[in-house]
């Protein structure tokens, strides 16, 4: 099955390779790939445009799409608890994530 990543909020974060070690938003990348048996883990690192303002602190929206058998896109419930938690998003199909001084 195949798999993107994205988010709400281009503005003020971007994807970045996890093996970089200078991060820029010149390379274009953006987390993807196939899921497979062997289940192993994915780093999906973002980074933020400017630094942690507490005054008008950034957010974004992480979600995963899946591509189904029939080829159509669908969101992946990655947030089940979203109701229960008030720090999160109330959506069962992102998870939010907010930027933090260092």
């Amino acid at each position: 099955m195949r798999w993107v990543a994205s988010i709400d909020n281009g503005q003020d974060f971007f994807f970045c390779d996890p093996n970089s070690s200078s991060p820029s938003i010149t390379d274009n990348y953006v987390p993807e790939g196939y899921a497979d048996a062997a289940g192993e883990g994915v780093v999906i690192r973002l980074k933020a445009f400017g630094p942690y303002n507490e005054n008008a602190p950034q957010q974004v929206r992480l979600a995963i799409r899946y591509q189904a058998a029939d080829g159509t896109w669908n969101r992946l419930m990655i947030n089940k608890d979203a109701d229960d938690n008030p720090l999160t998003s109330s959506d069962e199909d992102v998870i939010l994530i907010k930027q933090i001084p260092n």
